[in-house]
């Protein structure tokens, strides 16, 4: 768990009431993108010469779901497979709406540039490193196969002559085609310099490198690092940079590493920004990283960092086997030192000079919580199973009438082929937590609250995974009580609010106690869904043929059936039209968000080429409608906020009617 996470609540929470209409949520069955063709390029459905998968697929983002055991007929559980067999195509062009050739695309469950790279460190996401790539073909078409499934994938497509571009918010199913927004590449800025030594000669093959001014961690390389190396006569140059803050800086060997953090680019043609850089020779900081008997540790990295206001120095390096380290390239100046290592909390040594050679770094063990995992009827251990660390909040609930609300942190284990059922998760700091073991056959488990305390001994936890209970019923069309097969039903934590449960910003910062599973609709509409935690719970009912729909205040008992009996969902209203911006154009490339507070839906669509979108199977109520240019059309998260708040409308749904409403933008 990050550890400004806890102070960034209520910024979040303000941040999240300005831009609540900015989370995607896509109706049941609606495909997340609402986009055509480009009227101007035809687009074939896959090249000609298809691209091939380059590296491995990023890690399924979808919800886990524990794997269940065979259920009786009736429905039919769904697995989310580990492998996509989902297509995602698309197509890259330039402004002018001709094909680019040759553009390198991604697809990540990780932001890839931008603020967006802000808003998953967060929203306390985890981040992959993984992505899929490709190149587009002559009519700058491109194709990923075996897309895992996942809400909310990133595009983002590059090319030498063009700034780089990305779109965020696409839904991929488990099976299908998926058309990606259109991705339009354009000229951007050219940042441009000299780097020279502190006598005024060049310095030739010096590295500059252009990152992303909004990473948040201790890491500074962005996901979009530019590089370059001088020319001979110490001249460097940048091309086709995207609009936004960036954190520029240039080192060469034997001299320090600068950064300036004060650079920012329009990113349109024509803009040239310049940058020279002086260099001093560099300085190194040495020293050792021990434990508390002494002992050297070995892999630890030690971070050096010296902020500027402006203009700052830093350098990192791992610790060898006997924890000595030796940090060069470094200002004359002085330094936070901070080292991490796994087990170990993270030290920070401050006022540490460069050419101090002697630094010694004491850390200090977190603790390590042992425990066992085993059949609670016949206390067998269980030999695979997931376990993770929750830490527990007393203070701030945020789960309904919950006594306390969880949170997740980083620390968790996968155990396969244990004999005894053992695990130890280690780097815990001090604090109240519980553990949270999924296994399959078995629902999960969170065990009772615990303390760790500096310099304690934890005793082992032990973890009895049970059957649980079920929850059985039987899902009907409101209109005419036929049931509904096919339906998705999945169950929920019943005291998280439907807008937390759904939403993609706030998600990954709350955990639950419960077990989260899904089912198939079988003949009849009838279903049941085992292997749940006892506790409260709410099924989201989704069908592509209907609007969604919920069954709340269920409570689920160690070994019962709760029949819930029937459940209700309708086909809901539909809401279309066109969006224009101030001078009365289509607004092509548009994000159109439909927003109910009462009854906490989120709904998003995007405009064709034409500026028209719509939305299907509403569930009928009163709803804000906004509508704003894309991330990759806007430049930044604030024009987005600002169009959307301009272009707000409101818009009442109906069960089975058709409200037309048109939407501008740009005001």
């Amino acid at each position: 768990m990050k550890k400004v996470a806890l102070l960034l609540v209520v910024v979040l929470a303000i941040f999240a009431a300005i831009t609540v209409v900015m989370f995607n949520r896509t109706p049941a069955g609606e495909q997340d993108i609402v986009e055509v063709t480009p009227e101007k390029t035809p687009v074939a459905v896959e090249p000609s010469n298809g691209p091939e998968r380059v590296n491995a697929p990023a890690e399924n983002a979808a919800r886990e779901v524990a794997a269940e055991e065979p259920v009786d007929e009736g429905s039919t559980e769904i697995v989310e497979p580990t492998t996509g067999n989902a297509r995602v195509v698309g197509v890259v062009l330039n402004p002018a709406g001709a094909a680019v050739e040759g553009a390198t695309v991604k697809i990540s469950l990780d932001a890839l540039m931008g603020e967006s790279i802000a808003m998953d460190w967060f929203s306390n996401r985890e981040t992959s490193g993984k992505f899929l790539t490709t190149t587009t073909d002559a009519k700058g078409a491109y194709v990923f196969r075996g897309v895992d499934p996942a809400r909310s994938y990133y595009l983002m497509a590059s090319h030498p002559e063009y700034a780089s571009v990305q779109e965020e918010g696409l839904r991929v199913p488990k099976t299908g085609d998926v058309r990606a927004p259109d991705l339009v590449l354009a000229q951007g800025s050219v940042f441009k310099g000299f780097v020279s030594d502190f006598q005024g000669g060049p310095l030739p093959n010096a590295i500059v490198d252009v990152d992303s001014a909004y990473m948040m961690g201790i890491e500074m390389a962005s996901p979009d690092r530019l590089t370059v190396k001088t020319d001979a006569q110490g001249f460097f140059e940048f091309r086709n940079i995207s609009a936004g803050p960036r954190i520029v800086s240039a080192w060469a060997d034997g001299f320090e590493r600068q950064i300036h953090h004060d650079v920012t680019f329009v990113g349109t043609p024509g803009e040239i920004v310049e940058r020279n850089f002086t260099l001093n020779l560099g300085h190194p900081i040495a020293g050792r990283v021990f434990g508390p008997g002494n002992e050297g540790i070995a892999g630890a990295k030690v971070y050096a960092i010296n902020y500027g206001s402006n203009v700052s120095s830093r350098g990192d390096v791992l610790t060898d086997e006997n924890g000595n380290f030796q940090i060069d390239g470094l200002a004359m100046s002085s330094f936070i030192l901070m080292v991490q290592a796994k087990g170990y909390r993270m030290a920070r040594q401050t006022r540490v000079a460069a050419d101090d050679l002697n630094v010694q770094i004491e850390m200090i063990k977190q603790g390590a919580i042992p425990g066992r995992v085993v059949d609670a009827t016949s206390g067998q251990p269980i030999r695979d199973f997931k376990v993770s660390l929750l830490h527990v909040n007393t203070a701030v609930p945020i789960q309904g009438s919950a006594p306390v609300s969880y949170e997740p942190t980083e620390v968790r284990e996968t155990v396969k082929g244990s004999e005894d059922g053992s695990f130890t998760l280690v780097g815990v700091d001090p604090g109240n937590f519980a553990i949270k073991v999924t296994a399959s056959g078995y629902a999960s488990k969170v065990s009772d609250t615990f303390s760790v305390v500096d310099g304690a001994q934890q005793p082992p936890v032990t973890i009895q995974l049970s059957k649980g209970g079920t929850i059985k019923g039987r899902l009907v069309d409101g209109a005419s009580g036929k049931g509904i097969t096919g339906a998705t039903v999945t169950s929920r934590d019943g005291d998280l609010p439907e807008a937390m449960a759904m939403d993609p910003f706030l998600e990954n910062m709350v955990a639950s106690r419960t077990t989260e599973r899904k089912v198939r609709t079988g003949a009849d509409g009838l279903f049941e869904i085992k292997l749940l935690n006892p506790g409260r719970y709410r099924l989201q009912l989704e069908h592509p043929e209907y609007a969604s729909g919920w069954a709340a205040d269920i409570v689920v008992v160690e070994g019962a059936t709760n029949d819930i009996g029937q459940v209700q969902i309708y086909s809901g209203g539909t809401v279309q039209g066109k969006v224009v911006d101030a001078t009365g154009k289509p607004g092509q490339r548009c994000v159109v968000h439909l927003f109910s507070m009462a009854a906490q839906d989120q709904y998003t669509a995007r405009t064709d080429a034409e500026g028209r979108f719509e939305f299907t199977h509403v569930r009928p109520g009163d709803y804000r409608m906004t509508a704003a240019r894309s991330s990759g059309a806007a430049g930044d998260a604030i024009s987005q906020i600002v169009e959307q708040g301009l272009s707000e409308i409101q818009v009442r749904v109906g069960e089975g009617l058709v409200t037309n409403r048109d939407i501008s933008i740009g005001n």
